[in-house]
């Protein structure tokens, strides 16, 4: 592996523990961090014997000599780095300077905030880990990153609510949080019963709000992971590759069980006493699919099987015993394999990251026991999509993709999934990888030759600077249509304060562009099936959230009238679903996707739902509705500059209508569910709408 990194002089260094002891003038070193990416840098931190903490860094020559450094440790291009100088951990520059900066804000005039300090993890850039001690007394000190900061303080009041460490005290500016020290002893052979059932009591608690694990978190996840496993060792590339499809393959057919989560739970994280287990370490704690919790626990257990900590014998007793005080839950049980895999899977890089002896054996022997585990489900994956599996499936989708002219060259990919109603799988091909597009209600003939028609009449690139990709009709067994997939920045990415306003204008052209076209399309859009939409939403938030469904109805009564307000306007053709999500940016050409809802319609409803996505970004982002003010003025701008006919006052009252419709997202959406008080606040009579009035004051 080292020979084939040439681009780092320093890795082979960073990689011997020895030399590297050797290197820093210290008779030994241990790991605390490993971070390596293959050609581009390799991050480690170490604690030396007199306790104190190196980070290095290992860069190309090149990249090494534009920077300055502390020191280039033995001439190898390494950077020495001050751990108090991490600038992703807010916290850091105090706690390896002046640590009582940060333990006084914590335990105020506590002893503690006077205590004896000893550091336990350390990941640099993500997180530390250390003790504080003081006359017998003890606490958990933590630092986080700000992106996490959030959501571990949700897991500490977690904790300290169900029993668990209770919360000392926590500092948003350093992202710094304090718990109790728990007593217990680490679980035993005969503590694995009581792990599981402080994990059960832990599943039937209320889910807590917000914090919601993303239903393609775990695809993304283990697609990245394989790949890097790849990377190390690409003798392994097939049977990584071939891993990551079966176990996604189970994971898609899991029914799963959605409720209150841990998140990363191990044995490693229960301690017990005489009055029952307690469990550590919530900073991943929320929502998601509880098997999780099951399957992380079992994968840990074969990696204890593989690294020596206990024999395969001790590990099948102890899954057993877990298994046993969680309870005989059969329909769940079922299924815990497809998490269980799932977890091995995740921990094929571990090996690599602790340095572990005879690392790509192990890597090797965690994807032997992957195949062991997941299930040969006969299911299909969705059963109101059964060819679903079959678009996943290499061998069967060559020839469906050699229909549009290119040669498949890798494994399909599911890029999206909605049980029961869609899907979109990536087809990589070597000329330009294309897309097929599933829909549960049957084939979808319109769309590809609605895409046709639109490139003929003039949204194919070439004379227009606006473009939308071309598409083919599938086989009709398939229930899909096949699409290139085009490249280009996201739109999205200019979703930001501060960013280059410019090409939100281009965007408010192309869809002036588009609804000034004169094309047939085999469906209406009245204003009938706009408030049927409208009112669905409203009447699902209010269920979800019956305390507020006096404002949520009154809200609905006066969206009523707004919407009866609307001028009378010529039907025009409507994206239907246009955002910034939509749209790619390629050099001086726009991509338009998502064209499957196309109908015609009220011009004002694909820039009033446009500028609505926007509004409800900032104040769900940024808890600001002005932040993307300038965004949103310069595609109103571009709107009318290039004659859309939606007058102003009509995209006003569309913004606000369409606006209202996240109310019901913002609760089905993972993740998004704290923005809700915040938007129904927004949407209260006497706000103003920032579409309104960014356009009065321009």
């Amino acid at each position: 592996m080292i020979r084939r990194d040439s681009a780092l002089p320093g890795l082979a260094l960073l990689l011997d523990d020895v030399a590297l002891a050797e290197a820093l003038g210290t008779s030994r070193i241990e790991r605390l961090y490993l971070r390596y990416k293959p050609g581009t840098s390799c991050r480690v931190a170490v604690r030396k014997a007199d306790h104190s903490i190196e980070v290095l860094k290992a860069v190309p020559r090149k990249r090494f000599a534009r920077k300055q450094s502390s020191g280039d440790l033995s001439g190898l291009a390494i950077h020495r780095k001050n751990p108090a100088k991490d600038q992703a951990l807010p916290g850091a520059r105090h706690f390896f300077g002046k640590p009582h900066r940060i333990l006084r804000p914590l335990f105020g005039d506590h002893p503690l905030a006077r205590g004896r300090i000893e550091i336990l993890r350390y990941k640099a850039g993500r997180r530390l880990v250390a003790r504080v001690t003081t006359f017998g007394q003890a606490a958990l000190v933590k630092l986080h990153t700000p992106s996490g900061f959030a959501r571990a303080q949700a897991g500490a009041v977690r904790s300290d609510l169900l029993g668990h460490a209770p919360l000392l005290g926590a500092d948003a500016s350093l992202c710094a949080i304090a718990c109790g020290w728990l007593d217990g002893a680490p679980v035993d052979l005969a503590g694995h019963r009581a792990a599981g059932e402080a994990l059960v009591r832990l599943h039937a608690a209320p889910s807590p709000g917000g914090f919601d694990e993303a239903p393609g978190e775990s695809a993304e996840t283990l697609r990245r992971i394989c790949a890097y496993a790849a990377n190390l060792l690409p003798e392994l590339e097939d049977r990584l590759a071939s891993a990551c499809d079966a176990v996604l393959r189970s994971l898609l057919a899991s029914p799963g069980r959605f409720g209150s989560v841990h998140g990363d739970f191990s044995a490693d994280q229960v301690l017990v006493a005489a009055d029952g287990a307690r469990i550590v370490d919530w900073d991943r704690a929320g929502r998601g699919d509880q098997l999780v919790d099951l399957g992380s626990y079992l994968a840990r257990l074969d990696m204890d099987v593989l690294d020596g900590t206990r024999s395969a014998a001790e590990a099948r007793q102890a899954a057993a015993s877990f298994l046993s005080g969680y309870g005989p839950d059969a329909a769940a049980m079922a299924w815990i394999a497809s998490q269980h895999a799932a977890h091995l899977l995740r921990l094929v890089t571990e090996p690599f990251r602790r340095q572990l002896r005879d690392w790509d054996e192990m890597t090797a022997a965690l994807l032997r026991r992957v195949a062991d585990v997941v299930p040969r489900t006969t299911e299909p994956i969705d059963a109101a999509m059964p060819t679903l599996a079959e678009c996943l499936d290499r061998r069967a989708m060559a020839s469906v993709v050699a229909a549009t002219g290119v040669e498949l060259t890798g494994s399909p990919e599911l890029l999206r999934h909605k049980p029961g109603r869609r899907a979109i799988v990536r087809l990589p091909c070597a000329a330009g990888d294309r897309l097929i597009k599933l829909r549960a209600k049957g084939p979808d003939r319109a769309t590809p030759a609605l895409h046709h028609t639109l490139r003929e009449a003039g949204f194919d690139g070439r004379a227009a600077p606006f473009a939308i990709p071309r598409a083919w009709p599938g086989p009709d067994r398939l229930d899909a249509f096949l699409m290139e997939a085009v490249a280009g920045e996201p739109l999205a990415d200019h979703a930001r304060p501060g960013r280059d306003a410019a090409p939100f204008e281009r965007a408010g052209r192309a869809l002036a562009a588009l609804h000034r076209l004169d094309v047939s399309l085999p469906q209406d859009w009245g204003l009938a099936d706009e408030w049927a939409v409208l009112s669905r939403a409203l009447r699902q938030a209010a269920e979800r959230e019956p305390k507020h469904k006096d404002r949520i109805d009154k809200l609905a009564s006066e969206l009523r009238r707004e919407l009866d307000r609307l001028s009378d306007a010529r039907p025009v053709p409507l994206h239907r679903d246009f955002y910034f999500d939509q749209i790619l940016i390629d050099g001086e050409r726009m991509w338009l996707v998502d064209l499957d809802l196309m109908a015609r319609g009220h011009p004002a409803i694909d820039p009033g739902n446009f500028t609505a996505h926007l509004e409800e970004l900032a104040l769900r982002r940024d808890g600001d509705p002005t932040t993307l003010r300038p965004q949103i003025h310069a595609f109103r701008e571009g709107y009318a500059d290039a004659g859309g006919p939606a007058s102003g006052d009509d995209i006003d009252l569309m913004h606000r209508i369409s606006l209202a419709r996240h109310l019901a997202i913002c609760l089905r959406i993972p993740g998004r569910t704290e923005a809700f008080p915040r938007l129904l606040h927004h949407l209260a009579p006497t706000a103003q709408s920032l579409s309104a009035a960014s356009a009065r004051s321009a």
